[in-house]
């Protein structure tokens, strides 16, 4: 990722701000040289600390408090259910863009939800100071479902990751109900599901929060309804059908430009 990629993940961010943290060995991006001429190549992970850097430098931060919090390693996450005004969805996405924790954002089908928002903070008190200033900008339908993941979603396969946009038919979350004594047993078991990308634990109204990629509606039906529905200690499941026009991510995933979808989400017994 070049320079002037990065600087458009982030509003206000200058390319000044970007070499300080590099001169004081904050960042480090690999260097391409041509002609005795160096460009520099930012990771994702480059452009996410650079990105939440800036966002508490913004909010009266000095630069070396707002670096370790970008950087800490004891992080939280948090997936939200949000109901926003239809008018208001692109607009919403594109607002999400902006805000430094916010790892991916949806439109989804379905009668209880019509955002879904992913969040990586190093605190629970930030997934707060990120989606409060932004609910009091939105006409809201509802009250938010916010569900704490502690350690975040655990990626099951870094592979399919990267399946290649042809491949790749339908996003779908599937949040399950488990008893306690089940939960990591159960997201032990969704790692043998290529289909399922991302799991974690997460508390508040479900136990476990699930991402799949998958090639069609069939498909999708089947990893649900017949594989994960089998595993013991499943008790229910809600399935949000990600609209692909509606969907954007900072992950490798979200380079993955999707056909249109006209299926439904469901609530699944």
């Amino acid at each position: 990722m070049y320079l002037n990629e990065v600087l458009e993940t982030a509003p206000g961010l200058s390319r000044r701000f970007v070499y300080y943290l590099e001169s004081k060995g904050l960042i480090a991006p690999r260097k391409l040289w041509k002609r005795r001429i160096a460009r520099r190549d930012y990771s994702d992970e480059d452009a996410r600390i650079i990105r939440e850097t800036w966002s508490y430098y913004r909010r009266g931060y000095a630069v070396s408090a707002a670096h370790n919090l970008a950087t800490r390693t004891d992080r939280a996450g948090a997936v939200v259910r949000l109901k926003v005004n239809p008018r208001h969805w692109r607009d919403a996405l594109d607002e999400l863009r902006s805000e430094a924790h916010v790892r991916e954002a949806a439109t989804v089908y379905g009668s209880t939800a019509s955002l879904i928002i992913r969040l990586d903070t190093p605190s629970e008190t930030e997934v707060y100071e990120t989606l409060v200033p932004f609910m009091a900008r939105q006409e809201q339908a509802g009250p938010p479902h916010i569900l704490m993941a502690p350690r975040g979603l655990r990626r099951a396969d870094p592979e399919t990751m990267a399946l290649p946009a042809e491949d790749v038919g339908m996003i779908a979350y599937v949040l399950l109900t488990v008893p306690g004594v089940d939960v990591n047993q159960v997201v032990e078991q969704l790692r043998e599901f290529d289909a399922v990308v991302e799991a974690g634990t997460v508390y508040g109204d479900c136990d476990i929060v699930a991402k799949l990629v998958t090639e069609d509606q069939g498909q999708l039906d089947s990893v649900v309804m017949e594989h994960i529905h089998d595993i013991p200690g499943v008790e229910s499941t809600r399935t949000f059908i990600v609209i692909p026009s509606m969907y954007w991510s900072r992950e490798p995933s979200g380079a993955h430009r999707l056909p249109a979808s006209s299926q439904n989400g469901s609530e699944d017994s």
